[in-house]
């Protein structure tokens, strides 16, 4: 059986953020200030363009034997890797709080795989997220251990947030 996992590309967000910037720029040039009307355009130019250039698009496809990683990047260009399900050493999963307390949206999640010392790939906003971590707890038998997903609820209440993590390290 044949799965495949994208990771979108920052494109759509790049074009989403620019326009925006460029809208608000014109308007702050024409009422407030050409200076910061400028100022807003031009972060709305080179913003986009630098997430575009930093970021990493992958490609994970996985099969009976093992998985491939296709990374694509403009800074790095592109590269191809291919594992074996045997290969794998240990899977990470960690979830990262928004750094600013007023951005209420969950935190950032991340999985990873390694193979021996190498890290084979580290996705957050990816297709089918869960899947794939399930996938790796299924097929990744030298792991000694899963991520299972947690039960409960998290409770914020103005910048504190009560909770648990999304998976919990469960020994095989």
């Amino acid at each position: 059986m044949k799965f495949e996992f994208k990771q979108g590309s920052a494109l759509p967000f790049c074009i989403i953020f620019a326009v925006i910037c460029l809208l608000i720029g014109s308007v702050a040039a024409l009422l407030i200030k050409p200076w910061i009307g400028a100022l807003v355009i031009l972060a709305g130019i080179s913003i986009p363009v630098l997430v575009y250039y930093f970021s990493t698009s992958y490609v994970i496809r996985c099969d009976d034997d093992g998985f491939s990683v296709d990374q694509s990047s403009k800074r790095k260009g592109a590269s191809h890797s291919e594992h074996r399900w045997s290969d794998v050493t240990r899977t990470e999963y960690k979830e990262c709080e928004r750094s600013h307390s007023s951005d209420s949206g969950p935190p950032a999640r991340y999985f990873s795989a390694y193979c021996g010392e190498q890290r084979a790939f580290k996705v957050g906003r990816i297709g089918r997220f869960k899947e794939l971590i399930a996938l790796f707890n299924e097929r990744a038998i030298a792991v000694p251990y899963t991520w299972q997903p947690r039960t409960g609820i998290s409770v914020q209440i103005g910048i504190v947030t009560v909770g648990r993590s999304a998976y919990i390290k469960v020994p095989r």
